[in-house]
Order: structure tokens, then sequence, then C-alpha cells
């Protein structure tokens, strides 16, 4: 547990929180309640994804919203909104690109959300996606308006919120003829976001300006811009959020070919032992593109174990799991910062590959996983019936290779799903 964990496991044994909210609904917590316990409200009150959520929170069902500057409500509310899965690009991805002329933003120099939304503008996506010309107007931080809606409760019914003067932050905002945009922004991929952090700026503005107000979401993830337009149908209501339009954008018009992947995996002679040195145990991580995000991340600098854990939807122990698929790979390493800590950050190839465009890129990922025995003779098994084999046969086949890899018994059970989730990542480059 996190030192904020341990924060708000005091606060709710303190002020008998879950109890509170029980009898009555909600509990309202305040900046001085905070401050009396000699913690940062601000710190301990930023839940902008479900996997934020202090564990005492996810143990009592609980949440928290904004109502004021200074004061905080807590109850079985219903705040989180799923956007959509990453998926890999396909014929439908637009491409786009940045001004030829343009030398202080590059599509390899896109580290930040600034950034990003920078990008996003510059070539031409923001316009294309909201359908008119758009000038930036809005960014930062702000008080919000006053204004009161409900929120739906996970057992029934719902709870009136009444904010006022709330902080709020718009990552970027950009005006058309016709409408106004706001966007929320994220470097990374994500599978949630807080409702709150559409809706109190949609409210806000809405009360200023006459024209529509689309809120948005804007994620850049593994060289994908995924954009999500959300309305509220009824904006007194938290939970009327729904998705009106999704689309993706691309800075690369190149792509990655089946034919490319089984030409690597042919190539490969299986009886070499100049495979990339292996500094950590068999990888227990499934979801690839997650792992080159990981690369990525800890490229720009190095991060600590709970960087990781705080941006992705992890557990400390998810965040290690999927760090050590990274150094399994030869992209990452562990080492000790001045301040005597542990940082996680990329080797010379994880740095190296992180810059390369999209196709680039993914090849040379494919390149390191199918140097992994088991993994290419499940592969090319898939091309003699167009199915990836069963289960209890990619595990006969690990357990062929469990003596080099190090694991046996059931930790071949366990990391044959992760072999297997690796195979259909490769195999997916043909759908695409």
């Amino acid at each position: 547990m996190t030192k904020s964990g341990d924060n708000w496991k005091f606060l709710f044994e303190k002020y008998r929180i879950a109890e509170h909210v029980d009898k009555h609904g909600y509990f309202d917590i305040l900046a001085s309640q905070f401050k009396d316990n000699h913690l940062e409200a601000r710190l301990h009150t930023k839940v902008d994804h479900s996997h934020q959520l202090p564990p005492i929170m996810k143990a009592t069902g609980t949440s928290i919203l904004t109502l004021t500057n200074s004061s905080w409500r807590i109850g079985r509310f219903e705040i989180f909104e799923k956007l959509p899965a990453w998926t890999t690009p396909d014929h439908t991805v637009k491409t786009k690109s940045l001004p030829s002329w343009l030398e202080s933003l590059t599509r390899n120099g896109i580290t930040g959300e600034g950034a990003l939304v920078n990008a996003a503008a510059a070539a031409d996506i923001l316009n294309d996606f909201a359908g008119e010309a758009l000038l930036p107007t809005i960014t930062g931080k702000g008080r919000s308006a006053t204004f009161d809606f409900t929120a739906r409760n996970t057992y029934g019914g719902s709870t009136p919120i009444n904010v006022k003067s709330a902080q709020i932050e718009v990552d970027a905002g950009f005006e058309g003829k016709n409408a106004l945009v706001l966007l929320e922004a994220k470097r990374h991929l994500s599978l949630d976001f807080n409702v709150r952090q559409l809706l109190y700026p949609y409210l806000t503005f809405s009360s200023r300006v006459k024209k529509p107000v689309r809120p948005m979401f804007i994620t850049l993830a593994n060289d994908v811009f995924d954009i999500t337009e959300f309305a509220f149908d009824d904006p007194t209501e938290l939970s009327s959020i729904r998705l009106v339009a999704s689309s993706r954008y691309m800075l690369t018009d190149s792509h990655v070919s089946e034919k490319e992947i089984l030409q690597i995996a042919l190539a490969i002679d299986v009886g070499s032992h100049n495979r990339v040195s292996r500094d950590a145990p068999f990888p227990q991580a499934d979801d690839f593109e997650r792992i080159i995000d990981m690369t990525e991340f800890v490229a720009a600098e190095p991060r600590s174990i709970e960087d990781i854990t705080n941006l992705y939807e992890f557990s400390a122990r998810q965040s290690d799991y999927y760090f050590s698929a990274v150094r399994y790979l030869g992209l990452g390493e562990i080492v000790r910062g001045s301040d005597g800590l542990q940082y996680r950050q990329a080797t010379s190839l994880g740095s190296e590959i992180s810059k390369m465009p999209y196709a680039e890129k993914r090849l040379e990922m494919a390149k390191l996983v199918l140097q992994i025995p088991a993994l290419r003779e499940i592969y090319l098994a898939y091309f003699d019936s167009l199915t990836i084999m069963p289960r209890a046969a990619a595990e006969r086949v690990l357990e062929k290779w469990s003596r080099d890899e190090g694991i046996s018994g059931a930790t071949i059970v366990r990391r044959t799903q992760t072999i297997l989730a690796w195979v259909r990542w490769l195999i997916g480059f043909g759908k695409s």
C-alpha cells in the first residue's frame, strides 16, 4: 500500500467514514480535516482513473467528488466511464502529418500532454475531428461555476452534488464558429476516466458561452491519437454521459504486414544462442502494447515503481510484472539513483527502439519476442491451420524450453497465458 493509501485508511478509521456513508449516504470531508492530520488535501483527492482510488475506497465501494475548493463528498458513486479499448491500427485510421517546416515540434518530440495537443492541432487532427476550423482559447487551471447535479449510487438511487468554485483544469480549449471544444489529454493508454474531468469544465463553460460545448478525451499512445467525444444527455446527471463519436489518427502511413512478421520468424535460427541476454524472469504480462507504452515511458526519464503504478491501471505488483517483461526483452533496467532509491529506465536498445516510427518499432519488437523459442514455435504452428493451438498444447511447447527459461510446474501454466497473448499480438498485424 502507498503512503497515500495508508493515510486514507487512517482517515476512514478516524472519522468512521464508511459507517457514515452507510447511515447517511455520503460523508463530506474538509480541507481542514486533512490539515489537522498534517496531510495535503490536493494530493489525496486527485482521482482521475479508477485505479487511483485508494485501497480503502475500493474495499468499501466508495469514491470521491469535489464540492468546493476545500470540500469533497465521499459516497458509493458511479463516477468512472470506460474509454474505447486500444486496438492495433487498421485501415480506418486516418493519416496526418506535421508541417514539414516545423523544427521545435517533431513526431518524436511529443513527450507530454501539452505537446500532444499542439501536435494534434498542428497536424490538423483537431480540425478534422471537429469538422470546423478551431483556434486555441483555453488552457490551465481555474474555478468552476456554481452548479448542481446528481451522482448515481452503486446500490440504486442518486446523491446530490453541489459544486461551487471548485478547482478545474482544462488541458486545452479550442473554439470554432459553431462550438467550443474542451480537451482532456493523456500521453498514455487509459482504460477509463473520472467523469468529473469532463463534466465540471463542460458545465462551467456552458454557463459562459452561448454556443455548444463539446467535451472530448484525447490520448496519444503507441503512436496513435485516439479522440473520443462525449455528451451529457442530462447535464444534471453525471451518469447521463454518452459516447458520441471516436476516431483514430497517426502521423505516419507505415504499417506492419503479416508477411514481414512471418519472414522474421523464419529467418531466426532456432538453435542459435545469440538471443538477448535475459536479466529478468520469464514474463507474466499479457498486454504487449502496454509493454511498448511502458518502454517509451521509462525512455523519457528514469521512473520509480510508484510513477509506473500511478500512471497505469496497475497495482504495484502488476507494475513490477510489466517492467520485468520490459527487462526480459532487454529494453529496461533497474538503476540506483543518487538518492539511494531504485529507478526503472530504458536500456540503450529500449531508447533506440522507442524513438522509431510505428512500423519499424513493432518490427524490432517482433524480432525480440520471436527469439523466445516457445513463442516462435507456437506462432509458426498458427500457419498450419490458421488457428492458435489450444492452451494445453502450448503448455507442452513451453515445457520443452522450461529449463532454458528457468521455469517449472505451475509457473509454466501461468506463463503460457502471456505467450499466447503475445502470439495473438503478432497475428493481429495480419488482420489490420
